[in-house]
This record gives structure tokens, C-alpha cells and sequence, in this order.
């Protein structure tokens, strides 16, 4: 089946679903003593001793009615007993597994329960592969639990019916993310949303949050050979009490009536290859959208794969050369995610930042025994190749705990606070680098808009702690602390984004996001800052220096600006400042510090604008001054 809509949605941002209730939900083991068992809501308790593991605690509810709604099915589905066997450190899957088969008993036929697909002839067909073991003993500990409800001990070996169950789960279910943007459990839907297709270059998006009840079913379930009617419009009913974490879709273009509606399963800023895998290993499917299907490649598929190889003859350059690259990127693939587990897994940010850069300043080279008579590659990443984004993704949160962590030490001496600085301010360009990068993807294709409006708002984040921060005096200035400031102000006349965000937050329903042309109107309004606020942020970082515009990529199809000399114009900016009396120091740094702060106000105020658009979030800035 597929979902097509049964009118004209003309605006982005509107809602073609009303809130939808899940048919089946659990959380994460790791949420199981913060979070409502039933709605997915923070408790507001006093926190459990860590000690105590999920499977000794019964479930937590924020209210009566999640308790009374939700309790009933814990018991018996089997659920309580899974987790008191079950040994895993997560088994949402399962949980979600138990409820559905306990809800939909009666509703098993073939491959399919309740409607829902379960691929699981698929998913099961390759023994040695690791998700044909996950489902085969998943199955039997969810058999075990509902023996253990029945009062039956003897053992079973057919779990078809689990197994069943739980392919359903891996095929159709989300994560479910606060209001914060974590995941926090998965949750399967009915037909309204689990039919509803993927695409690479999607037409809709889905959210947990910022609904309008009053939204209608703009959408109807139609057969995948384009012979529906239209005529059979989908219905919210699972039969059950409404409750749980409810998702919604809205469109992220306009849409014709009768036009195929689709969402993302998978992250967009990946290649055309790393997708197609992806969705295979998930979903056994491969994906044949516009997007997937152009050949050549769309560029932004061109520029998230872009590399630059050096070491290779003519004579091999199309031939062995493209299947040995494909080797050494799948080598320095690996590199790069050592480089970030060491930070996220072992808090080792250091390390992490100082590889990461090597790489991107400095290329890969394959320390492999090349074959006899070829010269050794030597990979240079683009700057918006994925494995870069990925890149600047960590190194941004990386030097900010640098920062943070010179802050907690035990001295407070003037060193520890300036190098404190200089690491935010370096994860603050990281952070422009990723939201511009992202963006200028995004003008190719506008199905990353919800990535580039996420990666603004943290921009923008970061630019702001950075500018309003009291370390800001203690770096800039070093001993000439900066007295009255002006009255720092988020509105601007040019783009107006501050009042389009308060007529967003008042607004049920907002404008259509390209007859206002937010973007346009916020990439022209920005351009004449951004070089200035650029040169401050990359002092002292090689490979930022070699970046001439966070914003504007056009230089990258000029081979040879694409290299920058270390002594690049920010140094001389310093020398400039440093000739400066102390008086024109004091206005040389207030004026930097505004433009940081007017940069990263333009950086929130869109990102939040976009978001309330495509995600009905309201934004956080509405109401500032």
C-alpha cells in the first residue's frame, strides 16, 4: 500500500494528519526510571539510586490515568516478565513485541499483523547474518515471557507468531524524541502513518510535538499499482484507549492532491550508497526516488562523496584506482569513528580533536603495501563530504568540552580561562561550518531542511554563549574589561526574522515558507557579517584557515583556491588590532562581540523559524527582546 493525499496542500507546514496514537510503544531501558511508561513524559521524582536496574522497579507513570491506561498491558503481555529474564541492556523491541501481539492477537494474517508488514521472510532469510540471530533469540525470550503469563512451562521451539511480531516492530517502528530532540523509546503506528512510504528527497516530515487537534485527515491509503480511487480515507481508531506518544505528518512542500505521500527512513546526509545500505540492512528494500535514481549523481550526492586523490597515474585513475579508493575511504571511515568513540565512549576529547583535524587538514594515506608499480593514494576529504559533516558534528561538541572542562578544574588561573575560551570559540566555527555547509546542500535539495534548520538553531546557540559568556571580556580584552555595553538587540530591520518568529508563535497556522523566502531573505541579511565574525573564530586553527567562506562553497570548483596559507588574513587582523591604542581596542572588541551576537541571533531566530514551520516546535526566541 501507499498513502497519497486527497487534496491540494499548498504550503509547507501544514498538517495532512491529526495527532496519531501508537498501537504499540515502549521505552528505552535507559529511560525506564525517568520517563512515563505510558506518555514517554520526564518524571519530576526524586532520582532512584542507579543501582537499581530497570527489571527490579515496576513501571513509572506520571499521572493516574497513564497508570491506569498502561499497567493492565504491562502485566499481560508479558512485558513485566521479559524484563525480569531477559538480560539484555535493551529490550524495547521486544517490550514493543509483547504489547502488539497482546493487542492484536486476533489480527495475525500471514506476513502481515493488524495490516502492518513484517518482512519477515526477509529479514530471516540469510542465517549467518546478524539479524536473523537477533530475530530467532528475541523470539524465543519473548515466547518464554508469555509462557510465564499462561502458566505454561513447556518449552516451544516454533516462535513463528514472535517472530512475526517483532519483524513487525523492526520494520515499522520510530524512535520517539522528547521535546529536546533525544531519543527516548520507539513506538509502532497504525496504518495512517506505517503505510506511508520512504523517499530520499521526501515531501513530508513527522514530529512528536506542536499539534493542532483540530487537523483533519488530508491523506487516504491507495494500492502501490496507482489504481485507488482516493476514496478510502484512513481513520485513527486502533480500537484501544488513546493514549501514548503521539506523532503527526506535515508536509515539508506543497503537495498535489492525488501525489504520493513520503518521509525519510533514513539520514539524508548520507550517500546514495550508505542509504541504499541502510535501507536494505533495515528494510530489504533499495530505494529508486528522483534523488536515488539521477545519474550522474545529484550533486548533492556528487558533494557528500567528493574526495581528491593524489598518488595516482593516468593510466589507473578510472580503473583499479576507483575500487582501491573505495577500500581506503572504507579504511579511513573506520579511522574517523575511532577518532569520535574515543570522545564519545571514553571522554577522550583531545584525542578525538586532534585526529579528526589531521585528517581534514592534511588528507589520509593508505599505509596498506600498494600493488606493485602503483603509486600511494593520499585521500583529501572535501569540505562537504559526509565523513567531513560528521567531522565538524564532533569536533564542535568536542572543544566545547574542552572548554568546560578547563572551567571545572580547580584553578581559576587567567591561562586555563583564555584556552577555555579559545576552545568554544573553535566549537562555535565548527558549528557555523556544519549549519552553512548543510545549507548549501540544502539549496539543491530542500529535503534537508529539516537538518539545516536544526544545525542554525545550534549555531546560533553557540554564538550567542559565546558572545553573552563572561569569558568573552577575559579573552578579548585580557586586561581592559569591557563597561557599558549597548542594550544587545535580536531584531533587524533587513530580514525581520524576529518578527516573523513572534507572528509564527501567535499564528494556528504559519505562512508558506517559500512565498516569505526565509532563506533567501536570511543568507543575504547574514553574508556581510559573516567574513569579519569567520576571521575571529579560526584563529589559530589550520584547517578552518583553509575554509574561505562557512557560508558560500562556490570556491570549491576552483581547485586552486581551495588551498589557503596558514598565514591567512586573521592573523593580520591581529597584528591590526594589536597597533591599536587601548581605546580603539575597546571599541575594535565591543564591535566584534555585537557582530557574534547579531551573527548568532540571525542563526537561532531562522533555525527556530524553520523548525516551527516544518515541525510545528514554537520557537524559544518569540518572546525575547
Amino acid at each position: 500500500m501507499e498513502i497519497r493525499s486527497i487534496s491540494d496542500i499548498k504550503s509547507i507546514g501544514q498538517d495532512i494528519t491529526p495527532p496519531l496514537y501508537p498501537i504499540s510503544h515502549s521505552l528505552y531501558n535507559t529511560y525506564l526510571l525517568s520517563h512515563c511508561s505510558a506518555c514517554f513524559s520526564p518524571l519530576h521524582l526524586s532520582p532512584k539510586p542507579s543501582s537499581i536496574p530497570p527489571s527490579l522497579s515496576p513501571p513509572l507513570y506520571c499521572s493516574s490515568l497513564c497508570a491506569s491506561s498502561d499497567q493492565p498491558l504491562h502485566s499481560l503481555s508479558g512485558e513485566h516478565s521479559l524484563l525480569l529474564s531477559h538480560s539484555l541492556s535493551d529490550s524495547s523491541d521486544l517490550r514493543a513485541s509483547l504489547r502488539l501481539l497482546h493487542r492484536y492477537h486476533d489480527r495475525l494474517v500471514g506476513d502481515r499483523i493488524g495490516g502492518l508488514l513484517s518482512n519477515r521472510s526477509c529479514l530471516i532469510d540469510d542465517p549467518s547474518d546478524e539479524v536473523f540471530v537477533e530475530i530467532k533469540e528475541g523470539a524465543k525470550a519473548m515466547a518464554k515471557a508469555r509462557r510465564m503469563i499462561r502458566g505454561n512451562g513447556d518449552d516451544d521451539d516454533n516462535c513463528v507468531v514472535e517472530e512475526t511480531a517483532l519483524c513487525v516492530v523492526i520494520t515499522n517502528a520510530v524512535e520517539v524524541q522528547d521535546v529536546s530532540g533525544v531519543a527516548v523509546g520507539i513506538a509502532v503506528y497504525d496504518t495512517p502513518f506505517s503505510w506511508i512510504n520512504h523517499s530520499c528527497c521526501p515531501n513530508a516530515c513527522y514530529r512528536f510535538s506542536g499539534f493542532d487537534d483540530e487537523s483533519g485527515m488530508l491523506i487516504a491509503a491507495a494500492p502501490m499499482d496507482g489504481g485507488g480511487s482516493g476514496d478510502n480515507v484512513l481513520e485513527n481508531d486502533g480500537g484501544w484507549e488513546r493514549y501514548g506518544p503521539r506523532i503527526g505528518v506535515r508536509s515539508m512542500k506543497p503537495i498535489s492532491k492525488g501525489e504520493e505521500i513520503t518521509i525519510a527512513y533514513t539520514d539524508l546526509l548520507q550517500t546514495r550508497e550508505s542509504r541504499q545500505s541502510e535501507l536494505w540492512s533495515k528494510y530489504r528494500f533499495f530505494c529508486h526516488c528522483r534523488r536515488c535514481s539521477t545519474f550522474p549523481l545529484a550533486f548533492v550526492d556528487h558533494a557528500l562523496q567528493d574526495i581528491h586523490v593524489t598518488g595516482l597515474t593516468s593510466t589507473n585513475l578510472y580503473s583499479a584506482c576507483n575500487v582501491h579508493t573505495n577500500e581506503v575511504v572504507e579504511i579511513l571511515t573506520e579511522y574517523m569513528n575511532g577518532a569520535i568513540s574515543e570522545y564519545v565512549k571514553f571522554d577522550n576529547a583531545e584525542s578525538c580533536c586532534e585526529k579528526l583535524e589531521h585528517v581534514l587538514s592534511f588528507g589520509f594515506t593508505n599505509d596498506r603495501s600498494p600493488r606493485e608499480g602503483k603509486l600511494q593514494e593520499k585521500i583529501m576529504l572535501q569540505p562537504l563530504h559526509h565523513l567531513s559533516l560528521n567531522a565538524y558534528t564532533a569536533l564542535s561538541s568536542a572543544y566545547k568540552t574542552l572548554g568546560s572542562n578547563l572551567l571545572d578544574s580547580s584553578t581559576n588561573l587567567l591561562e586555563h580561562q583564555l584556552n577555555a575560551f579559545n576552545n568554544s570559540r573553535i566549537s562555535a566555527a565548527y558549528s557555523l561550518l556544519l549549519a552553512g555547509a548543510t545549507h548549501y546542500l540544502f539549496l539543491s535539495e530542500s529535503s534537508l531542511i529539516i537538518s539545516v534548520a536544526n544545525y542554525w538553531t545550534a549555531a546560533g546557540e553557540s554564538l550567542l554563549c559565546l558572545a553573552t559568556g563572561a569569558l568573552h571580556d577575559i579573552s578579548m580584552d585580557r586586561c581592559y574589561p569591557i563597561l557599558n555595553l549597548p542594550p544587545l538587540n535580536l531584531r533587524c530591520d533587513n530580514c525581520a526574522l524576529k518578527d516573523k518568529c513572534e507572528a509564527s508563535f501567535f499564528r494556528r497556522h504559519t505562512q508558506n515558507l517559500e512565498s516569505e523566502h526565509f532563506s533567501r531573505d536570511f543568507i543575504n541579511c547574514i553574508t556581510d557579517v559573516v567574513p569579519e565574525v569567520w576571521m575571529f573564530l579560526i584563529q589559530g586553527s589550520h584547517y578552518l584557515n583553509r575554509i574561505k567562506s562557512p557560508i558560500d562553497f562556490s570556491w570549491l570548483g576552483r581547485r586552486q583556491d581551495s588551498e589557503v596559507s596558514d598565514s591567512g588574513a586573521n592573523l593580520g587582523s591581529n597584528n591590526v588590532v594589536r597597533s591599536l591604542s587601548r581605546c580603539e581596542q575597546e571599541k575594535w572588541y565591543d564591535n566584534q562581540r555585537n557582530k557574534i551576537f547579531q551573527l548568532g541571533a540571525h542563526c537561532l531566530l531562522y533555525g527556530e523559524l524553520v523548525l516551527k514551520v516544518c515541525c510545528g516546535k514554537d520557537p524559544q526566541l518569540a518572546n525575547l527582546s
